[in-house]
């Protein structure tokens, strides 16, 4: 059976895990694994708690890993997704959706207006850090971690809150 780790952050993606596939499902709060529980999924799911940036799992571990709005509120995503990389098998595939950087300046703007004012709003420091301006092309293509890049998708939006992206990436380890 084909085996998954996943950032449980929304929970949105566990529904769509089929029968036949394991799933560890991790985040940093037992609240969001409450959330978790009540969800209808057909996979075989166990969660766990747990900071994507220091995985408690040997290496190559898993087949594929997901995730879904994650890395734009850990404290380190390049750390993560080096983890992310660590725990799962040399060509994996990761899936990532999130949310992300526009590439239109004038949005940018009000990407920083928001990034200032969250940061000023009391989100959880330490734990939780929103960065609505995630430079996903500085992580994925700038970082030097040892990923093929097999789609990258980028939704641009006149809403700051709308810009994201989805990409595929394989895991390039030897």
């Amino acid at each position: 059976m084909p085996r998954i780790i996943s950032g449980i952050d929304s929970t949105l993606n566990l529904p769509a895990y089929p029968e036949g596939v394991s799933v560890v499902g991790v985040d940093l709060s037992e609240k969001m694994m409450d959330e978790a529980r009540k969800k209808l999924v057909s996979a075989d799911i166990t969660f766990k708690v747990s900071d994507l940036c220091n995985l408690d799992f040997p290496d190559n571990t898993f087949d594929a890993a997901a995730s879904g709005f994650t890395l734009c509120v850990v404290s380190d995503p390049v750390r993560a997704l080096a983890e992310i990389l660590r725990v799962t098998k040399p060509g994996a595939l990761i899936a990532i959706l999130d949310y992300c950087k526009s590439q239109d300046p004038e949005i940018q703007k009000w990407q920083e207006l928001i990034s200032d004012s969250s940061s000023q709003l009391g989100f959880p420091t330490g734990k939780i850090k929103w960065d609505a301006l995630m430079d996903y092309d500085e992580l994925i293509y700038n970082s030097k971690l040892p990923i093929e890049v097999l789609a990258d998708d980028r939704i641009e939006s006149q809403n700051p809150f709308l810009c994201g992206c989805q990409l595929l990436l394989k895991n390039a380890k030897a």
